[in-house]
């Protein structure tokens, strides 16, 4: 039985804990790294932070796990395709992952108009927003159980 312990205070929490008793932070597990994350006792910034990360990451896992590829027909969009061919919780850059998602939550947003529906990921991703989720992504592969 793995044991998790709240990174913010190292108290000891059970793997369905939403919070730490200890301290109030909120928890949130990464299956495929067996790690168990605090998202801070407020819940306003790191919250986000995390809340987008791991919607960049599960969703190109999605993509990745049906084959999906993004080739847009348009001439000069070729900055937007993309083919997430890889497991997203593996790589180590985080860019890597920025240079898929960007085409692919564009993608997205499309499609949902197209149906009348609001964008999937009505946000952009400047340089300081990438930056708080390359940590995030540092933050992960640190708690990740060597391989």
């Amino acid at each position: 039985m793995k044991l998790f312990t709240c990174m913010q205070c190292t108290h000891t929490v059970h793997f369905d804990s939403q919070s730490c008793i200890r301290c109030g932070a909120q928890l949130a597990v990464v299956p495929d790294h067996l790690a168990m994350l605090a998202l801070g006792t407020d819940g306003s910034a790191d919250m986000q932070r995390w809340s987008h990360y791991l919607h960049i990451v599960d969703t190109l896992e999605t993509a990745w796990s049906y084959g999906l590829a993004i080739d847009p027909r348009q001439a000069g969009s070729d900055a937007l395709a993309a083919e997430p061919g890889f497991d997203p919780y593996r790589p180590a850059d985080f860019q890597m992952l920025v240079s898929q998602w960007v085409p692919l939550s564009v993608a997205l947003n499309s499609l949902n108009r197209s149906m009348g529906h609001d964008d999937a990921y009505p946000f952009a991703l400047s340089a300081t927003v990438i930056d708080k989720l390359a940590f995030v992504h540092r933050v992960v592969h640190e708690a990740a159980p060597a391989a």
